[in-house]
Parts: C-alpha cells; sequence; structure tokens
C-alpha cells in the first residue's frame, strides 16, 4: 500500500487515542499489547494501577473486563468512570468529608442499578432471579439511614444475598479517573467501599490512579480511613515503570511497534496474530526510512503510547506535506516539538511558578549543564512542584534509583527533561549530550563491572554527577503553599 493512500490516511486519522472513547471492548482486547503488565494484574485481589494520563490504564481495564467475560463464570465487571461520578453534586462542597461521602453514594446508586441489569441477563430460576433483583432494589434504597450516614452493615448483608441468590462468583469494582476525585477526599471515599465490601471476599477493586496523587489512606482526628496499601489494596502495578526507553530500549521498541500494528491493523485488515518481530519489522518497513525513525518516534513517546500515537500522527502528515516515500527523522523530530509545544507546554499557564520551574530547568540542567537528566532525593521526588510537570508529562521519572556517591545510603530518583524539549534545543549551542546516563552493560570500566546489567549507572566522573543533583532548596524557590 503506498503511504500516501487516502485509506491509510483516513485510518490514522480515524485512530482513537481515548480508550474511554471506544464503543467496543472487543476492538480494545484485540489491540491491547501486553508489556508485562498482565502477569501482574490479579483476578483475586484488589489493586492500585498507577500510571500517568494516556500510558494505558482504561484500555488495560477494558482489556481485562473482556478477559473475565470470555470465562464461564458470573463474575460482573463494573467500569466507573470517577469523572463522570463527579459531573452532578458529589463536588458541590468545601468539606473533604462531604464531597468522599458523595462520591461513595453515587457509586453505591450506580452499582446498584447496574447489578440489577446484569441480573436480568442471567438464566436464573425465577423463585431467585426476584430474590436477586429485590436485594438490588434494597441495596440502593438503603444506602443512607435514617440520619444520613451510611447504613453499612446492612450494606453489606443485603449485598452478600444479591450476590447469593444471583450465585455470582465475583464482583469486579474497577474505579478509572481516580485523580478526579480530590485528593482530600479520596481516603473517606475509599473508606466508605472498605467499610461495606472489606469483608466479601467475592469483592475485587482496580483503581486507576496517578502516582503522588492517590491518597487512599489518612489519618483523621487520631483514627484511620482508608483503604490501607498492602493489606486492603496492593499497589503493585506502576504502567509509567515498563516502557522506559533509557531502561530497556529493544523491549520497548518492539512494545511499540505492536501499539502501533494493533491499532492500525484492526482498521486495516492486517492480521493481529503474527508475531512480535514480524510487526515490528513490519512498521519500519512500511512507514519509515530507517530503524532509526521509529527509535526516535518511541523515544519520543516516552513511554507515553497516547503520545506515540499522536506524535505519528503529526509525523504522517509531516510527511504528506513533503515529496518522499517514507516518513523521516526530519518528520518524527517536528512532530515530537509540534506536541511538546501544542499538547505539552499549551497546558501550562503562562506567567505561573510552574512555567517560571520549568523554565529554570531548561536553563540550569539543559543549557548550563548539557544534560536532559537530573537526579532528586527519594524524599523530594513527590515535591508538588515536580508533580505537577510529571502530570503534564514534561518531566519523566525512571524506575531505576541511584546512590550519591557522597551520600551513601540516600537513593536518588532520576528525571528526565521531555524529549520535545530536547529536540526544540537540538543544533542550538544548549544541546545536551544524548546520553548521562549509560547502562552499566555499556561500560567498559572496570569499576562498574559487578554492577547488574539492566542497572542505570551515571558516567563515572563523580563531579558531572553532583552537578546535576537538584536539591529541596532550589525546588522550593518555585514553591507557594496554598
Amino acid at each position: 500500500m503506498d503511504l500516501r493512500n487516502q485509506k491509510l490516511a483516513t485510518a490514522i486519522n480515524a485512530l482513537e487515542r481515548r480508550a474511554e472513547r471506544q464503543d467496543s471492548d472487543l476492538t480494545l482486547y484485540n489491540t491491547y499489547v501486553d508489556g508485562g503488565v498482565l502477569a501482574e494484574l490479579s483476578d483475586t485481589q484488589s489493586q492500585v494501577i498507577y500510571g500517568r494520563r494516556g500510558v494505558g490504564k482504561t484500555h488495560l481495564l477494558h482489556f481485562h473486563r473482556h478477559r473475565n467475560s470470555l470465562q464461564a463464570n458470573r463474575s460482573p465487571y463494573f467500569i466507573f468512570d470517577c469523572q463522570r461520578l463527579g459531573s452532578g453534586t458529589a463536588t458541590m462542597s468545601n468539606d473533604p468529608s462531604v464531597v468522599g461521602r458523595n462520591y461513595a453514594f453515587e457509586l453505591l446508586n450506580e452499582l446498584g442499578t447496574r447489578l440489577f441489569g446484569y441480573i436480568e441477563t442471567l438464566k436464573l430460576k425465577k423463585s431467585k432471579e426476584e430474590a436477586a433483583q429485590n436485594a438490588a432494589l434494597e441495596f440502593v434504597s438503603r444506602i443512607y439511614s435514617e440520619d444520613r450516614s451510611f447504613d453499612c452493615r446492612n450494606l453489606s448483608s443485603i449485598f452478600r444475598a444479591l450476590c447469593s441468590n444471583a450465585e455470582i462468583e465475583r464482583v469486579f469494582i474497577a474505579l478509572d479517573e481516580f485523580v478526579s476525585v480530590p485528593q482530600s477526599a479520596q481516603p473517606i471515599f475509599a473508606h466508605v467501599l472498605k467499610q461495606i465490601f472489606a469483608s466479601d471476599r467475592r469483592v475485587v477493586f482496580k483503581i486507576a490512579g496517578v502516582t503522588f496523587q492517590t491518597n487512599l489512606y489518612a489519618e483523621r482526628d487520631g483514627q484511620r480511613v482508608g483503604m490501607e496499601i498492602g493489606a486492603d489494596v496492593f499497589s503493585d502495578i506502576d504502567l509509567d515503570s515498563y516502557f522506559l526507553w533509557d531502561e530497556d530500549r529493544d523491549g520497548v521498541m518492539t512494545f511499540f511497534s505492536q501499539v502501533l500494528y494493533n491499532h492500525l491493523g484492526e482498521i486495516l485488515g492486517w492480521p493481529l496474530t503474527r508475531s512480535a518481530v514480524d510487526k515490528r519489522n513490519h512498521i519500519i518497513s512500511f512507514f519509515f526510512t530507517q530503524e532509526r525513525c521509529l527509535q526516535e518516534l518511541v523515544r519520543a513517546s516516552e513511554g507515553n503510547c497516547r503520545d506515540l500515537l499522536n506524535i505519528l500522527r503529526l509525523a504522517y502528515s509531516e510527511f504528506r506535506r513533503g515529496s518522499g516515500a517514507r516518513i523521516g527523522i526530519d518528520h518524527v523530530s517536528t512532530a515530537a516539538r509540534t506536541w511538546y509545544r501544542d499538547a505539552k507546554l499549551a497546558n501550562l499557564s503562562q506567567g505561573t511558578r510552574d512555567e517560571e520551574f520549568l523554565n529554570f530547568l531548561i536553563q540550569d540542567v539543559i543549557k548550563n549543564k548539557k544534560s536532559r537528566s537530573f537526579m532528586v532525593s527519594y524524599q523530594d521526588a513527590g515535591h508538588p512542584m515536580l508533580v505537577r510537570l510529571l502530570n503534564l508529562r514534561l518531566l519523566h521519572r525512571m524506575r531505576t534509583t541511584w546512590s550519591h556517591p557522597d551520600r551513601p545510603g540516600e537513593p536518588y530518583h532520576i528525571f528526565t527533561i521531555d524529549y520535545g524539549c530536547y529536540a526544540d534545543l537540538k543544533g542550538t549551542r544548549s544541546e545536551p549530550r544524548q546520553e548521562v546516563f549509560f547502562f552499566a552493560k555499556e561500560l567498559e570500566s572496570e569499576r562498574f563491572s559487578s554492577i547488574e546489567s539492566q542497572e542505570v549507572v551515571p558516567l563515572p566522573d563523580r563531579r558531572s554527577i553532583r552537578r546535576i543533583v537538584l536539591s529541596r532548596d532550589q525546588v522550593d524557590r518555585f514553591y507557594v503553599r496554598a
């Protein structure tokens, strides 16, 4: 197929870049690519799935729901978009306790309604069907007791009776876009759900949250409130850590090749059963002048599937304006810069401390120190200034931590400034060195011979490492507390 074919152009522009807008779970199931996450996804344990917007949390939930539907069991899987739960009266208060309780009410009301509809799809004896549907109706009517408190004990009993009569084996409750719940209200919301469902082993929660912005547990007035990590729910899936170019180059290239192939193949009728290697080779030969073009596209996406699809779309538009036969490196580089400016920087309000902080990083880290990467003490990795830029995908955090040679025992997190910012400075005097941190296996120095091959380590020059450590005082200069 000619790369300028109108059918292909339509397919690229038709790529659905948000999973929640996709009508079919089957499409999401067919296009899903496993990068090792499914081995960590439990069918019996409640889990928090961390990841920034666009990394694939919603897609994973829909894949899991469809996979569950293919099994011959009675295990309804309900996905609740917390943005919609909070679109009504849920957030109409300044009191976190009230807001958290409002979210819980909206969820429980919708859960009961969905369960009623689900019971109708089961082939139950009439007596059991009536008993189960009556329990669903009673569940909704008894959410609040007369004093407007949650009738948790009775709700728990009614729910158990419903599951027993409907012969339900397990109920999955997935909370998508949990970050949309105000952070101070999250523990209250989680606490109500825990009081009702924690003792029922049939209930499995899947909570799609964002690192540093998901707060399921807190202490209020000397009491523990919410779901405790490691006891009530587990936090063992961090999608941001799976697809990092600097930590697994070949694996990340293969993963994103499959993402591109599956999303386009679903539209164009390509066979989706091909091997990962075949899909990678097809994407390279079909779209690009050389493999390095795909490499730059993957690097520019910074581990984010949505950004990958959007940068490809922009690179393809750049290609169609020219006269070449395939997408080249210049097309990808221009697309990365455009996406950085129009979709990332555009979300950063002008004249704010966030903008000042980013400009400081560009000036101090990239221009002065010729680096894309810097280190922050683990104690400061959740600083609000860093978190804001992380969530805007202007900064990216690597999985590996490193101990400073002059401060043994104190781990540091490695942060990288977005590829698009680097591309903006490419070819100027401020262009950073491509490699500030190397794979240990690529170093020939005997000093690093005992380090595991996948560990990221800095250049041997200790002085250069000390120059790219960002201190708490430097970050606090830009932070204004509310």
